[in-house]
């Protein structure tokens, strides 16, 4: 605490005597953060995104995303940073910037999108907001200037600032700063020789997915302006280009650098109850409406899938429909090994829990815990449930509910159980391995 008065004591001179402000060509805004520490506070950021998240193993996938975001680089209004540009493992639909120059994309968003220039237009947008300094403003206005000074002056305590910026970033910027880098990266794009309208391409397959899975999209929309907005702006400024020969979508060669990526999945069970699959159809399984239903009888349901994985996501979009909602569970996940049985069960009451069965006895190893997260009654839930190595990680609606480790899971069957006198419906599983 005396290390923080005394630095307020001598704000004034840190501030104004000792550094020399610099001064953004486009805004005139004084930015007191220099490129060096911004750059600093950024690899800190970095470091804080790659513990959260996984980034994504494929040397020759990530090489093709930098060469796409360096050809932006060229030509974007801050050449003088080192721009790096990494792809996370995550199904969520996202992209985002730290202080710095560190951009990332997620597997989600690459799926999402079919050619170079939405790539192009999407890694412009994130660039833009390095090259008009958003995060730094954001930084200067929202920290205490002893925060700040001490940052200045590089001391220890400014470490403890790495959550802080990143919670920022994450929160997302104001509407006049997305839209201004929507133009940006637009420009961007353009001036690297893609087709412009990239970025309003990948708007309107968002502007899709908005209805058909918000879920996916949350951090995304509930971060940016009006989606339809930034569609007529960014074609506004498309039309105003004087010369679009030239400028090209690169489609196949996206489509070919992401093959991989995109063939990963999805092994689709959608023969389930057609008597051609591993589950037949009965009374208690059947097809209606789009939707898969089970019913747990009077024994309750279970069924295995044949095939044995190892690593593998397994996903599922599943709403209750009818029976008690008080603490019996309704719907477990199953996976069998060769010793063991490990179950994620969901309860009528908000609960969940992750267990083990070995040698004839169940032990858990997440005890049933309450989550807001977890929807209730007859609405839909989006199950995820990821196997790597001896890891075991639950996700409901893209929140990772609990994270088990086990070094006597490697591999197994994937089965389902629902509660006597309960039913449920789902649409169809994927696993990804």
């Amino acid at each position: 605490m005396k290390k923080i008065l005394l630095l307020t004591l001598t704000l004034n001179f840190v501030l104004f005597a000792g550094l020399t402000a610099a001064v953004s060509k486009k805004s005139k805004d004084i930015i007191l953060i220099p490129k060096e520490l911004e750059v600093s506070i950024g690899r800190g950021v970095a470091r804080e995104v790659e513990t959260k998240f996984k980034v994504l193993n494929d040397p020759e996938l990530t090489a093709y995303i930098d060469k796409v975001g360096q050809r932006i680089a060229r030509v974007c209004d801050r050449q003088n940073l080192e721009y790096h540009f990494k792809i996370l493992d995550d199904p969520m639909v996202n992209a985002f910037a730290c202080p710095g120059g560190f951009i990332y994309v997620t597997t989600g968003i690459l799926k999402t999108i079919e050619s170079e220039a939405e790539l192009a237009g999407i890694l412009g947008h994130e660039v833009g907001h390095v090259t008009a300094r958003h995060a730094v403003k954001k930084i200067q206005g929202m920290l205490a200037y002893t925060i700040l000074a001490s940052l200045l002056l590089k001391d220890e305590d400014a470490r403890q600032i790495i959550d802080v910026v990143f919670n920022l970033i994450l929160l997302g910027y104001s509407r006049e700063d997305e839209f201004q880098v929507d133009r940006l990266g637009t420009r961007y794009a353009y001036e690297a020789d893609y087709d412009p309208g990239g970025l309003r391409d990948f708007l309107a397959k968002l502007k899709k997915l908005e209805k058909r899975e918000p879920l996916a999209i949350e951090t995304l929309i509930s971060s940016h302006p009006p989606t339809l907005q930034r569609i007529k702006k960014i074609e506004h400024q498309v039309q105003e280009f004087s010369n679009l020969s030239g400028k090209n979508r690169y489609r196949t060669e996206f489509l070919e650098a992401t093959r991989r990526l995109k063939s990963a999945t999805p092994l689709l069970f959608q023969d389930d109850f057609s008597q051609k699959g591993n589950w037949a159809e009965s009374e208690y399984a059947y097809h209606e409406n789009g939707e898969y239903h089970i019913s747990g009888g009077n024994e309750g349901y279970l069924s295995w899938h044949g095939k044995i994985f190892s690593d593998f996501t397994c996903k599922v979009k599943v709403r209750k429909i009818g029976g008690s909602n008080d603490g019996e569970y309704y719907l477990m996940f199953r996976f069998l090994d060769s010793e063991n049985t490990y179950l994620f069960g969901l309860r009528g009451d908000g609960h969940y829990s992750i267990w083990k069965v070995a040698g004839g006895d169940a032990f858990p190893l997440q005890e049933w815990t309450d989550s807001s997260y977890l929807n209730q009654e007859n609405t839909v839930n989006y199950l995820q449930v990821r196997c790597e190595g001896s890891n075991i990680s639950v996700y409901v609606n893209n929140y990772r509910l609990a994270s088990v480790n086990d070094n006597t899971f490697r591999q197994g069957k994937i089965g389902f159980f629902v509660s006597p006198r309960i039913h449920v419906a789902y649409d169809d599983i994927m696993v990804h391995e």
